[in-house]
């Protein structure tokens, strides 16, 4: 036979199983977005790819025009 409850009951029900999914919901999100701490593998990971991505390139970057011909008429054109 059904229950026939009343509005507030049913809101305070719907109000309890939702709070109940929400709690679940960010206990869930909280051990999934939790942060290790690095080990030295990604260190060494992460220095390699600023290596090639950054300090090399910018390297180049600002040393390739460094280089002076030795010849006089070098000298001579400037």
């Amino acid at each position: 036979m059904p229950v026939n409850l009343s509005p507030s009951l049913s809101l305070s029900i719907s109000f309890v199983d939702s709070f109940k999914f929400f709690t679940i919901l960010f206990s869930y999100l909280r051990r999934l977005l939790e942060v290790q701490p690095p080990s030295p593998f990604r260190y060494i990971i992460g220095a390699a790819i600023m290596m090639i991505g950054v300090v090399f390139p910018v390297g180049y970057m600002m040393f390739r025009n460094n280089r002076v011909p030795s010849s006089s008429s070098y000298s001579k054109q400037t």
